[in-house]
């Protein structure tokens, strides 16, 4: 999927806050399955700014857990 410059660093930005090992172009692709499975009026060749804001929502809810999840020793 081809992204604007700004989006595609955004987007690695985010890869690297949440993703445990997975490479980019995995993450980057199990992320476009999910987004047009779940809103399939909403392709993201068509609606790059969309899928680009629930990217950084679903982030924001993953470092929220993980900031508020007990420390496993």
């Amino acid at each position: 999927m081809p992204f604007d410059k700004a989006t595609h660093c955004e987007l690695r930005f985010h890869h690297a806050a949440i993703s445990q090992g997975l490479p980019y172009q995995a993450w980057i692709r199990t992320l476009i399955i999910t987004f047009e499975r779940r809103f399939p009026d909403l392709p993201v060749s068509t609606y790059p700014n969309t899928f680009l804001v629930w990217v950084r929502a679903n982030t924001n809810a993953m470092l929220a857990i993980s900031d508020t999840s007990p420390v496993m020793n």
